[in-house]
């Protein structure tokens, strides 16, 4: 009440001071009491501070109460900059289990429960491994609404928060959707009222689904229990069709009424390119088994017959033959050499090269691969070396033994026939052929030439080369030794098992090679060492570009190689970009907010 008081004074003294400037030039008195009036002025403002702070006015932090700080939760949103690295910053939610998904090669992380500091050092501490001195930057948008409890035949069941006029439909799908197995016709949910009575209501969900009837998808209330029931096998099996055979999905389907044969085949993925639309078996069910049925669903097709097209009801079979293909013809070709399983193997006219080889295990350790010798051995068709067959009207038909320089109808006159009116003779002088292939010309840019056909009778040699240098691509499917996990911008991330000759490069080949969005600059191989793990950059632009294979580390068992995405400018960026001009975080989040709304 003092404070009040004093300031009400020290504001009418200010009041009188104003007034009296305009009358201070034309009246004695008041230039007189002008000089005093200020003084004071100053002396109650001195006073005024002085006495906010010996009471503590202005210091409301001292006496107000510490509140609890935010922990993070299902639903919340996380800002999350980490400086200089644009590929490693973004918004991110909280899931379900509490775990928030990051770029690699931080991963999934479980954040429940934290708070925004204890985020920061989290990420700060994990990006330590891979970056030198990081710096990560964290806000959080937290998620308001209530909780409720979805349990049963869903893919994620779990407690969520959900804001106003939650539906159920809604709920469901931040599950992850039903199962197979979800009974929608069933589904019940639970509500607490303000009584705290339970009250147990049964939804027949499938009437929203199938006829959009909207008051089977009833909005939810705080702390509802919704559970989904598992169908019974029995009962589901009744509405189901089984489609086998030559169909583009075969397998079983749910359907919710009878159909014809073609929409059942067209629910199947169709028919394949070898089905015989002949030879269709629609089996339906009898009271103790099934009653087959053979449909030509060809005579439907072409007019013949309208009624090869019939009703298909729940709880049916269909099996759809194959048609009959008359068998390729095959032939024997030898591998020897320096290949996993060297043998003869049967194969078509279609067969080529690398086909032979992959059946023969591909190539072992020191294979001479860019000189593949294949020996044709078959001579061509119709011929004979030597030797001729004189048959038709002659005394003694036989084969019998000719020169170099013989003609045919000499070796025939001999024993001359009256009757003899044509004769024909063939000859032809051949030894095997022999063919040097680069076969990794095909394996490196798909040279076909370098991966010609077979012929029957041929044989491969693979030659044994101690300082050849095998190629992955084919050696490290048969012979692992090393293993290597490639991830980031990658189009196949995950651990192989490679040759220990393998390249950094080669083993980014191996993994898909890079995405269009690989920031080829920034590769980076990351080792084990005694106590941590050691960053080597890797500039493969350079590598690709000038030549310096140099640059490029040798691989060990358990290292792994990652891949960042390119910077690109977006949003990200310049948010980012601004951060760094900022002088609080408080800002930058004004920064993002404005920017983008969530």
């Amino acid at each position: 009440m003092k404070n009040y008081l004093f300031l009400l004074a020290k504001f009418s003294i200010q009041l009188c001071v104003l007034i009296s400037l305009p009358l201070r030039n034309q009246n004695k008195s008041c230039q007189a009491i002008f000089p005093i009036l200020i003084l004071v002025c100053i002396l109650t403002n001195f006073f005024t501070v002085y006495g906010q702070e010996s009471s503590g006015i202005i210091q409301p932090a001292l006496s107000s109460t510490p509140q609890r700080e935010y922990t993070v939760g299902a639903g919340d949103t996380l800002f999350i900059v980490v400086w200089g690295e644009d590929s490693l910053s973004g918004v991110v939610y909280v899931g379900p289990d509490g775990t928030i998904s990051m770029p690699q090669p931080m991963g999934i992380l479980n954040v429940s429960g934290l708070t925004v500091a204890q985020i920061q050092d989290l990420l700060t501490r994990r990006l330590s491994e891979y970056l030198k001195n990081p710096r990560v930057t964290v806000s959080i948008r937290a998620f308001e609404g209530f909780p409720v409890h979805i349990i049963g035949q869903v893919k994620a069941p779990t407690y969520y928060k959900v804001i106003d006029n939650t539906t159920l439909q809604e709920l469901i799908t931040s599950a992850g959707g039903t199962t197979e197995l979800a009974d929608l016709k069933h589904i019940r949910l639970f509500r607490t009222d303000e009584e705290g009575k339970i009250q147990e209501m049964e939804i027949d969900f499938s009437l929203f689904v199938k006829q959009n009837d909207l008051s089977a998808n009833p909005t939810l209330e705080e702390n509802d229990v919704v559970f989904i029931p598992r169908i019974n096998r029995a009962e589901r099996a009744k509405s189901m069709v089984a489609v086998l055979g030559s169909i583009g999905k075969p397998g079983t389907y749910e359907l919710e009424e009878s159909l014809p044969l073609l929409d059942v085949l067209a629910l199947a993925g169709g028919l394949t390119p070898l089905a015989d639309l002949r030879k269709i078996w629609l089996l339906e069910p009898t009271p103790n088994s099934y009653a087959p049925k053979e449909i030509s669903l060809a005579d439907y097709l072409t007019g013949k017959d309208l009624n090869a097209n019939p009703i298909v009801s729940q709880g049916s079979a269909i099996f759809v033959e194959t048609t009959q293909l008359p068998e390729k013809p095959t032939f024997p070709v030898n591998v020897v050499g320096q290949v996993q399983r060297p043998g003869s193997y049967q194969v078509t006219e279609k067969t080529r090269l690398a086909d032979v080889l992959f059946m023969a295990g591909g190539f072992s350790p020191g294979a001479e691969i860019d000189k593949v010798t294949v020996i044709h051995n078959t001579p061509p068709k119709g011929t004979a070396t030597k030797s001729h067959e004189a048959v038709g009207e002659r005394s003694e038909p036989k084969a019998e033994d000719v020169g170099e320089r013989s003609e045919a109808l000499h070796e025939v006159s001999a024993e001359r026939s009256e009757a003899v009116h044509e004769v024909t003779a063939e000859r032809s002088e051949h030894s095997p052929k022999s063919v040097e292939v680069d076969v990794t010309k095909y394996l490196k840019i798909g040279d076909m030439e370098s991966n010609p056909p077979v012929f029957e009778g041929d044989t491969i040699i693979v030659s044994l080369n101690d300082k050849a240098k095998m190629i992955p691509t084919i050696h490290t499917i048969f012979s692992p030794s090393i293993t290597i996990s490639v991830i980031g911008e990658v189009r196949k991330p995950d651990t192989y098992d490679l040759s220990q000759t393998t390249t950094f490069w080669e083993a980014i080949i191996i993994a898909g090679g890079p995405t269009t969005d690989a920031d080829l600059e920034r590769a980076m191989l990351i080792q084990g060492v005694e106590g941590g793990q050691n960053r080597i950059d890797v500039d493969l632009e350079k590598v690709l570009t000038e030549g310096l294979f140099s640059l490029m580390p040798t691989l060990k068992s358990g290292d792994t190689i990652f891949i960042p995405k390119q910077k690109e400018v977006g949003v990200w960026k310049q948010i980012v970009s601004v951060a760094r001009d900022v002088s609080t975080i408080g800002i930058a989040v004004l920064i993002i907010l404005g920017r983008r709304s969530y």
